[in-house]
């Protein structure tokens, strides 16, 4: 049978893709989920739910036990102490329940997500914390792995992301200080791929991982990137003074909508880089990741690959449900990853519904677009790429690409679902129905 793996922070962020790197590697997953936040598992349909808070583990150790692995990444970036999220409990005392936990039920191994930064005598509270909770790991007695990631980069994250939709919406991006203070940017992709490859990798155990891209980036650089990535030539800026914000940070942190605290500040300033040439070269899983150390490629074409990724994992998902949807319609069985023929079925599904969609967009695409849609399937590397290609431009330049996507993606379903409800023309011409 498949280990067991229970995972919590898995309806957040990085949580989602870890879920799914550790289905992907054949682990069964087992989540635990807040009250209230189940709705965000929507799709994960092969994992197991068990309500719970990592500050209330008395009654997990049930769900817990036979399970191979605990992997942790509930953490906070900001505190909001009048709802009990402080550093000191989601960071220190939930680690410490998670391992008292795995002790509990008899769990072996244990990964922990910490952070980039965290090291004894850190300035900022929030490295202090992580650093105090990697601390408890080591002093556990389990098999354990820590990665510290730096910024985490991906669709839906709370970083990137947002700068993103900063350079779309406001007509400068306020920089704080000269900006120079650099990040290292590593995809989502990679980060879960880590903690899922961890389990499988006996050589991890008792280690600690500085997780980076290859490249860091200056402040005002990567809002340069972003902004190609978003089809501009660069980004405006205005540069706000640091000792100013300094002081209505220390005044106004503590309302819920003050975008930024004390804390932030302080390892804005500290920056978040890493040599992470023994993340990518000395963990026996070399060659394994799309964008290793040394990766020449900058930040806006390591965006335009996962965003092209995510682009085929969804039109792969959709193709699949609809062969599974069509066959159990006309009683025919779920198609099987053994069979060849059905391989081939699902690729030509996966092919026909890009066509299809391609359509769709460019039935409603406005035309001072076209001409540049047209030229980014162009300079695709073949034909085949090209379809690909032009999705990966519209979601550049669309705001509501996702929305689009969906909303044709599920209309092309019921009319391919309501065709082959339809009787045959040579039923029809024996008069069945």
């Amino acid at each position: 049978m498949a280990p067991r793996v229970f995972l919590t922070g898995s309806t957040g962020f990085v949580g989602k893709h870890v879920a799914r790197a550790l289905l992907a590697r054949g682990f069964l997953v087992r989540c635990l989920v807040r009250p209230g936040s189940e709705h965000e598992l929507k799709g994960f349909e092969s994992i197991d739910r068990v309500p719970g808070d990592v500050m209330e583990p008395d009654d997990l150790a049930p769900s817990a036990e036979g399970c191979a692995a605990i992997v942790h990444l509930v953490g906070i970036i900001r505190e909001q102490p009048s709802r009990g999220a402080t550093f000191e409990r989601l960071h220190v005392q939930a680690t410490r329940n998670m391992l008292a936990l795995a002790r509990k039920a008899g769990v072996p191994r244990y990964v922990q997500m910490s952070a980039l930064g965290a090291r004894p005598g850190a300035r900022a509270r929030y490295h202090q914390t992580k650093w105090e909770a990697e601390e408890a790991v080591r002093a556990s007695g389990l098999d354990w792995t820590i990665f510290r990631p730096s910024i985490i980069f991906g669709r839906g994250d709370e970083f990137v992301s947002v700068l993103g939709r900063l350079i779309k919406r406001l007509p400068v991006v306020p920089v704080l200080g000269d900006g120079r203070y650099r990040l290292q940017p590593i995809p989502v992709a990679q980060v879960a791929e880590a903690f899922a490859r961890s389990l499988r990798t006996p050589a991890t155990i008792r280690q600690t991982y500085e997780v980076a891209g290859p490249t860091p980036y200056a402040f005002l650089d990567l809002l340069d990137e972003i902004a190609r990535a978003l089809g501009r030539a660069r980004a405006r800026k205005i540069h706000v003074p640091l000792g100013p914000v300094r002081l209505m940070t220390r005044l106004l942190e503590w309302l819920p909508f003050y975008p930024v605290s004390s804390d932030q500040l302080t390892m804005l300033e500290e920056e978040s880089v890493a040599d992470p040439s023994r993340f990518f070269g000395e963990w026996p899983h070399k060659g394994a990741f799309p964008h290793q150390h040394g990766d020449a490629r900058g930040l806006l074409e390591r965006i335009e690959a996962q965003l092209r990724e995510r682009i085929e994992e969804a039109i792969e998902m959709a193709a699949l449900k609809l062969m599974v949807d069509t066959r159990a319609q006309a009683g025919r069985p779920a198609p099987e990853s053994t069979s060849a023929a059905d391989r081939t079925e699902f690729e030509g599904t996966a092919r026909a519904l890009l066509d299809r969609l391609r359509a769709r967009f460019l039935a409603e695409l406005p035309a001072d677009l076209r001409p540049r849609y047209q030229q980014a399937e162009s300079a695709a590397a073949d034909e085949a790429a090209r379809p690909l290609a032009g999705q990966v431009f519209l979601a550049r330049q669309l705001p509501d690409y996702w929305q689009r996507f969906e909303r044709y993606q599920r209309e092309d379903a019921q009319e391919r679902l309501a065709d082959a409800a339809k009787p045959g023309w040579i039923r029809r011409l024996f008069g069945q129905s």
